[in-house]
């Protein structure tokens, strides 16, 4: 049976003690409005073609045919145009972007055997785990916050020893994650933002593991800096 919650701790205190601590779019020129131009009413005059020049006794002419004569433009079909924008920007509409959905991450989203993991401290921040090619499996990878990391680790809460019971241990990470995430954002520090445990596992719970680390993110998106307060 996994003991009673220890104490919350902060990145100065040891960890026996409880938890430790889209290029930039470049707008173009804004297009000038559609002037129209004067057209001539004047009819213009028929042009003929310039006589062919023979090059050889078996070339033979074509016949001459008068070029005819542009009439002037008319504004018709951009008023057309006008008419129908109404639909084209309901079209365009249907094709919008929806916005991205919030992320939401559990205590099974990485766990102590993720690769890479064992080297994130308290206070480090770091991706979501990718799959490396290289190593053949998904693998974490610390990146410094104001980066756009996707996480960060905000401490480590002890568990007691014990037979393996998932269950119980995750019961126990997220009531000692979430007085830890209380801690360091209470009230409205805490809004938009959201917490998770990384627990053991039962392979390294039989290696004498029993560290679960609780880590902060943003369902909206990417840090942009440490969410931990200054001091």
């Amino acid at each position: 049976m996994i003991g009673s919650s220890p104490a919350l701790s902060t990145p100065d205190t040891p960890r026996c003690l409880g938890i430790q601590p889209a290029p930039p779019t470049i707008k173009g020129a804004s297009r000038s409005p559609l002037v129209p131009f004067r057209t001539s009413l004047v009819r213009a005059p028929l042009f003929r073609a310039p006589p062919i020049v023979r090059t050889s006794p078996f070339a033979r002419a074509a016949p001459m045919s008068a070029v005819r004569p542009v009439a002037p433009r008319r504004w018709s079909r951009p008023l057309a145009m006008l008419a129908a924008l109404p639909g084209v920007l309901a079209l365009g509409a249907l094709f919008v972007v929806p916005p991205g959905r919030a992320v939401v991450k559990g205590d099974a989203f990485m766990t102590a055997q993720t690769t890479g993991l064992l080297n994130i401290e308290a206070g480090e921040c770091f991706d979501d785990p990718v799959y490396s090619p290289a190593a053949g499996e998904k693998i974490v990878l610390y990146k410094p916050c104001p980066e756009r990391a996707d996480n960060q680790a905000y401490g480590f809460v002890h568990a007691a020893d014990g037979p393996w019971d998932r269950a119980g241990l995750a019961a126990f990470a997220w009531k000692n994650c979430a007085q830890g995430f209380a801690h360091y954002w209470p009230g409205e520090a805490g809004a938009g933002l959201n917490y998770y445990p990384v627990m053991p596992t039962a392979e390294t719970w039989a290696d004498g593991d029993r560290d679960v680390m609780c880590v902060v993110y943003s369902p909206q998106g990417k840090l942009t800096r440490s969410l931990l307060p200054l001091k």
